[in-house]
């Protein structure tokens, strides 16, 4: 079978990155029959723009960038009904979606995936190409990202690492197989792990070795880092990736949560307007603790439960444990202790002291062990910049709570369903 290769872009209003894509496609050492564009910029220089070329370059618009079109599409994951009172449907395509869009259209066997920002090397296809074959679905592309600013390189080393990073764009998958597991729609991120998380369970796959293309378009300020945290993590909230980040941000909030709940009225005062009743206390911890039981449920039984206790005795022996877990903990100094100081079982201060050591962990996490694991220098670590580095990632880590919280929550209820996809 003669392999041909169809380029799927998108774009959006950088019309300066466009033009070096489309230069870094056409000097390939092996020619794409045809380089798709669907483009969901809010103007029409893009359109212009491939005008100038006379390559097999075809052109769809596939929606118009809008003004804060994305938390309107954002709130349709939470709130359907808000459709019928935007018209949504006319605002930008989202990645995955420019990506089925240009897949359903394309006439090559071969579907190229690149993203926008992305700068493909000069041998990205022949080299993916080489791995394809009849047996291997699928090449997943590896992005270099790159970064110049001092606050990109912050972010770089906080996020990413300097170590190439597998990923969507620079994929190569047979159009067959392409559409026989599209992309989830209606999501600004996420939809591509979610994508390569499904690909790789059902289809033989390789992930190239070697770095195809490279993304410079790192964030230049501080708060459009974190805007851009926030809106991609609220926007893969629902979708079933990254599990254990998500579930460990749970945990992390419901027990802040029980510990403030638990101590509110001290820490207000008890003469406060903002005082809450006992059976108020007690209604939230209720709460609190159903859904730390459904996560604990939720992940037990898919890795241990399921294959050694009949399902009728998963859920009464996990609420028996955690319960047993959860009071002895909330009553530690009573029970362990007597609230004698002198016990060596006291311990005081426990929620600074658990409060101190997320922060404390959380920045030696972002500003040390990731930066060392992504292969960044020691000399852009010491003496002081992993402080900062640190620093930059919690607050990342912050803004993606709600989002992390919301995905832990929407998923556990998975654990009542009989299908396990």
């Amino acid at each position: 079978m003669q392999k041909t290769i169809s380029v799927i872009l998108p774009a959006l209003n950088d019309a300066r990155i466009f033009d070096q894509q489309i230069h870094a496609l056409l000097a390939q050492t092996v020619t794409p029959n045809e380089i798709i564009v669907v483009d969901s910029s809010s103007d029409d220089q893009i359109e212009a723009l491939v005008k100038k070329y006379n390559n097999n370059i075809t052109y769809f618009r596939a929606g118009r960038a809008a003004k804060f079109d994305r938390y309107f599409k954002l709130a349709i994951n939470y709130i359907p009904w808000v459709k019928f009172f935007f018209a949504v449907k006319n605002y930008r395509a989202y990645p995955a979606e420019s990506a089925n869009f240009g897949a359903e259209r394309a006439s090559g066997n071969i579907l190229a995936l690149i993203d926008m920002a992305t700068i493909p090397d000069s041998n990205w296809l022949q080299s993916s190409l080489e791995e394809l074959n009849e047996d291997v679905k699928v090449v997943f592309g590896r992005t270099q990202y790159l970064s110049f600013t001092y606050m990109q390189k912050l972010i770089h080393y906080s996020t990413f690492g300097i170590s190439s990073l597998e990923s969507n764009p620079g994929t190569l998958i047979f159009k067959s197989s392409y559409l026989q597991h599209k992309m989830l729609e209606g999501f600004r991120a996420g939809a591509d792990l979610e994508w390569r998380q499904r690909v790789k369970a059902h289809l033989i796959w390789k992930a190239t070795s070697k770095t195809v293309l490279s993304y410079g378009a790192l964030p230049q300020s501080l708060f459009r880092f974190l805007e851009k945290m926030f809106i991609y993590q609220m926007h893969s909230a629902p979708l079933k990736i990254q599990m254990n980040t998500k579930d460990a941000a749970a945990f992390l909030f419901f027990i802040t949560f029980t510990i403030v709940i638990t101590r509110w009225n001290y820490l207000v005062g008890w003469e406060s307007q903002i005082y809450i009743p006992h059976v108020t206390k007690v209604f939230l911890l209720i709460v609190n603790i159903f859904f730390m039981q459904l996560i604990i449920v939720r992940r037990l039984r898919y890795s241990f439960l399921d294959r050694y206790l009949p399902s009728t005795l998963n859920y009464y022996f996990l609420f028996t444990l955690i319960m047993s877990l959860f009071l002895l903990s909330y009553r530690w100094n009573a029970v362990a202790a007597d609230w004698l100081e002198s016990s060596i079982f006291y311990i005081p201060h426990f929620t600074k002291i658990f409060i101190g050591a997320s922060i404390l962990s959380i920045i030696g996490y972002r500003g040390l062990y990731f930066p060392f694991r992504g292969g960044v220098p020691i000399k852009e670590i010491f003496p002081f910049r992993f402080i900062l580095i640190g620093i930059v990632g919690a607050l990342g880590d912050l803004v993606k709570l709600p989002g992390l919280i919301l995905g832990s929550i929407s998923s556990v209820f998975l654990v009542f369903s009989k299908n396990k996809k």
